[in-house]
């Protein structure tokens, strides 16, 4: 069978052969674009990150190709038209990020609530004003989560811990959640309206589109901490500099940004329009902290997407295929 990877670490080639031996593979540490698709416009399989867009005139240049395997867990960066009809389908990888993200946003968090983004020491007689870098215990606060799927329900898990009033909200509804870690759901609104704390975990959709927006944003309790670890469009940027200019939101901690593949990653060429002037705003901001996508990149996370995607290629070789987006 044909295999394409795209966007792979050069030490990634020796995982892959190993656990493909009678394949025909073709590996590129290169994102994968219109260019490539001659390449490899005869195969089977064709692998990619979140960097690489695929879409469906592409598809149409690739008539053998029968599975997409996503190595993220998001897949808005694939057009619904390559694998909602026809014969090519989607494989993503759905569970290695749970706790690895559900970390990184209480990094976020506690580098927020206990202001260390503002209380480095850099040098000998570097000295702080003490008001300015006092902070607020979680023990006893009430962090509201939005999105309660695997990586929300670790955020609730580690919550607990901290002995924090927990708050939910989601389209669907986890009764096995709330009861175990005293998840009570309420309204968005409401939520908005009583977390000191409030974290995102919804992936990107049509219903979840600027889910924080100019109009709902006013509502969040003042001086409430903001932190996004799922997806950039979640939250409308102008909104959310808006906020935190009129002191609504006292700090933000975002690990993405809509349009991030023009800031990150220079993918894209810059816009000068309005989300990429507010996210330049966002940068400055003193009471922002950005992360470049980095939620997911740990040893451990990073090999589980590995693992996952050689168990789905091979239960497609078995016809049993695996993880598939419907």
């Amino acid at each position: 069978m044909k295999i394409a990877f795209f966007d792979i670490k050069p030490e990634d080639e020796k995982y892959f052969k190993d656990n493909l031996p009678e394949d025909e593979l073709y590996f590129s540490t290169g994102i994968f674009t219109p260019e490539d698709v001659e390449k490899v416009r005869d195969y089977e399989i064709i692998s990619i990150r979140e960097r690489s867009k695929l879409t469906a005139d592409m598809l149409k240049k690739m008539p053998n190709l029968r599975v997409i395997c996503a190595r993220t867990t998001g897949f808005n960066h694939i057009d619904t038209e390559c694998y909602s009809s026809g014969d090519t389908i989607l494989c993503n990888v759905p569970a290695y990020g749970q706790t690895t993200v559900a970390e990184h946003a209480f990094a976020l968090i506690l580098t927020l609530s206990r202001k260390i983004y503002k209380s480095k020491v850099e040098k000998v007689g570097h000295f702080f004003n003490e008001p300015e870098i006092q902070g607020f215990d979680l023990q006893g606060k009430t962090i509201g989560i939005i999105g309660t799927g695997k990586i929300g329900s670790n955020v609730a898990r580690i919550a607990r811990g901290f002995d924090m009033n927990i708050l939910g909200y989601d389209f669907y509804q986890n009764a096995e959640v709330a009861e175990k870690y005293g998840l009570v759901y309420v309204p968005l609104d409401e939520l908005l309206e009583k977390s000191d704390v409030i974290t995102l975990h919804l992936p990107s959709t049509p219903e979840t589109h600027y889910l924080i927006n100019k109009t709902n944003i006013s509502k969040i309790k003042k001086g409430a901490i903001l932190v996004n670890t799922a997806r950039g469009d979640l939250i409308e940027a102008e909104a959310l500099l808006e906020a935190l200019n009129s002191g609504i939101i006292a700090s933000a901690g975002l690990d993405v940004l809509q349009g991030e593949e023009r800031i990150f990653r220079q993918l894209q060429p810059r816009k000068a329009d309005n989300v990429d002037l507010a996210n330049e705003k966002l940068l400055d901001h003193d009471n922002v902290i950005v992360t470049p996508h980095n939620a997911f990149n740990t040893v451990e996370a990073y090999q589980r997407i590995l693992n996952c995607t050689i168990e789905n290629i091979h239960a497609y070789k078995n016809n049993q295929p695996k993880n598939v987006i419907k």
